[in-house]
This record gives C-alpha cells, structure tokens and sequence, in this order.
C-alpha cells in the first residue's frame, strides 16, 4: 500500500481464475463473487484457451475483469495439445507478470497448470478442488497419483467445494492434516428465493401450469450423464400422460442428446433450452429437479433449486453434504429407470399436498450464502497478498 496526501490507497489484488467464461457451475460462482466484492480491492481475470467470444465474457466486463488468452485450438493432436498447453501458459502468465493465480480443478492433471505458473514466476497459486471424480481416460488418470505427488512443490493455498472434493484431489498428506479450506459453493439468496408470480408466468409461457415439469441445468457432458436422465422421463411419460422435461445448458453431447429423445420418441416432451444466465427464474417453473450426474463437487445448481423451494431427485453418486432442506432424495444410478420415474411420482405427489415455501435462510443457515463465500475468499486474498 502506499500513502497519497491523507488518503490511504490499497494496491489493487488481482486474481487470474483458471476457469473457463461459459454458463457453468464454476464461473457462475467466480461471477457471483466478483459482483459482491470489492471491486476496488479485487478483480478477477480469465484464463481461456480459445480466442472467441465467450456466453460470460460481457459480465465478465462489467465487472471489471479482463480475459486472458492463451489459444490452443489450433493444435488438433491431444497428445502435442497438452505439452503446447503447458508452454503457451508459461509464456503467457511471464508477459503478463502474473502474481496470484486460483486454478479452479476439475482433475489433480490441472496441477499441470500451476507448473507453467511456477515456472514462469507467479508468486502465489491457489488450487481450488471442484470434482470428486472423473471420467476415465486412459492417459491421463494413470498420470493422477504423479501429479498430487507434485502438488506440494506447486500449491500455496488448498481450498475445496466439499470434502470429497479435497479427498479426490490432494494428496494423503494434506488431507489427512487438514491443511485445506472448505469454502462452500455461495449463491445470492436475494434472486434465489420462492416467487409466486415469476412461477406462474413461466409456466403461462411455456404453456405448462398443469403439466409435471422436470427439469436440468448443467452442461452436456459425459459427466452430467443426460443419457439415463433421459431414460429415466422415458419411463416417467409412459406412467404419467402430461410431463415435460426442460433441460437449460450446451456443450458437445447436446446434439447427440436431441438425437436420442428423437430416437426415444419424447423429443415432443423434451424441451432444450440453451444456456441460462437467470437460473433463479427457470427453477421457479420446476416441480422436481433432477440430477444424474456420474460426479461431482457440491453441485451449485443443487444449493440453487432448493433456495427456491424445489424438491431435488439426485443420484446418489453426488456428495451427501449437498443436503440443506428436507426435500432432497436420492436414487442409485444403478437402479433402472422406472424405479426414478416411481421415485419421482412420488415426490410431486407428496408436494402437491405441501405449499411451496422460502427456504432461503435455511440455506443462508448451512453456509451457502455467497456473502459469506465472499468475505472468505477476499481473507485467503488478504493473506496472500500480505
């Protein structure tokens, strides 16, 4: 810091996200920071790997965050894409003399990153776990026990959504001495509350105020698992005449997806919708929200849908530390299909006896309210900074 006249001037701490500018979980969270803290002590920027305009980029902007790019798509071969991935971030973060830099990791192979950032002299590197799994490539998940071995060497900071995720993702060491941080997954409880009229107009929209809506927010991807979801309304419509299933989100499976429900003959019921910037609206429309995912961290989505009241059918392969309300069941994703689509005729049956409800502050009350993720990650900052 440094003195100008009377006044106190604090150097401002800027914060490089390893976090991709799209619609999902991660950077819905990094924005929602962003929009709380402040901005004249913080900024987030982005590192991206492709030179093109991103869904998050204007809000990004607006928050006074810059994005970063360190393009690797013109490298088509995986194997020479990994290496190339590795210099062009070294070279990238040493021109822009980058202090502190927060990888958001879906694997342990993201410490690959925080190499290059070693290397090219940042100061402090946060890793930040997100997954408690992964999906299986050969290559790459033989490499996993090599890279947590490397991780002390690299990592200043250890924070994680959940304990699965510290779990999956740092060595035996560090969790066994509790040398990590769980900052929870905050979400703004003043959009994401149980409104009434919002519910009612969507539903006029859509043409759905007495159809059983399910619904889905998350990126079409091997992880998320749409497949058996999509199984799942399958069975769902043959027990029940009048349901829809709205699914908000893009990514590479999402055409392959529309093709199956083609196949599968409920592409009239199945209803893709994009991404969303404004998911504390499309949830109110819901009756049940339903996750299949082979994975997670603590799913943001899932603190999402029950600030606004949905009851929640998840597969039981999602950490149980997600659990806030009473309305959150989960199935195995070993069971068929049919038992879900019982599972959750059960649950919309049981709901049309209960009025929806604001369970906002029991939400606030389990942690997961984004002032306090806020006020805990600008402390880490703090002291990295210090």
């Amino acid at each position: 810091m440094c003195m100008k006249g009377n006044d106190l001037i604090m150097n401002k701490i800027e914060i490089l996200q390893f976090a991709s500018l799209d619609l999902g979980g991660i950077t819905s969270l990094l924005m929602n920071v962003a929009e709380k803290m402040d901005r004249n002590r913080f900024v987030f920027n982005y590192l991206v790997y492709r030179n093109q305009i991103e869904p998050s980029e204007y809000r990004m902007q607006t928050l006074g965050g810059r994005k970063i790019v360190a393009d690797i798509s013109h490298v088509k071969n995986n194997f020479a894409r990994g290496f190339y991935k590795m210099y062009i971030t070294w070279k990238v973060l040493r021109e822009e003399k980058v202090q502190i830099i927060q990888i958001n990791a879906s694997t342990p192979y993201d410490i690959v990153i925080g190499i290059s950032a070693r290397l090219a002299g940042v100061k402090k590197i946060i890793l930040h776990a997100h997954n408690e799994a992964a999906p299986y490539r050969k290559v790459r998940n033989r490499l996993f026990p090599l890279c947590r071995c490397l991780m002390p060497y690299i990592v200043d900071t250890w924070l994680a959504c959940s304990e699965a995720s510290a779990v999956f993702m740092f060595p035996n060491k560090i969790v066994a001495q509790e040398n990590y941080k769980i900052v929870k997954n905050g979400i703004d409880l003043h959009k994401f509350r149980f409104c009434p009229e919002i519910r009612k107009a969507y539903r006029k929209k859509h043409r759905c105020e007495e159809t059983l809506v399910l619904g889905n927010i998350g990126r079409f991807s091997v992880q998320k698992n749409h497949i058996f979801l999509l199984q799942v309304f399958a069975e769902l419509k043959k027990k029940k005449r009048d349901v829809a299933l709205y699914l908000y989100g893009i990514g590479e499976l999402e055409e392959q997806m529309k093709q199956q429900a083609v196949q599968m003959g409920i592409d009239n019921a199945v209803f893709f919708e994009g991404g969303t910037d404004r998911p504390w609206e499309v949830l109110q429309m819901m009756d049940v929200f339903i996750m299949t995912s082979l994975f997670e961290g603590l799913p943001l989505v899932a603190i999402e849908a029950q600030a606004v009241g949905l009851p929640l059918l998840l597969a039981d392969s999602i950490t149980k530390e997600v659990v806030v309300t009473d309305d959150v069941n989960f199935c195995s994703l070993q069971d068929p299909p049919e038992i879900w689509a019982d599972v959750i005729l059960q649950i919309y049956d049981k709901r049309k006896e209960q009025q929806r409800s604001d369970t906002t502050e029991r939400v606030r009350t389990a942690g997961f309210d984004i002032i306090d993720t806020t006020k805990q990650l600008c402390r880490i900052y703090e002291e990295l900074e210090g």
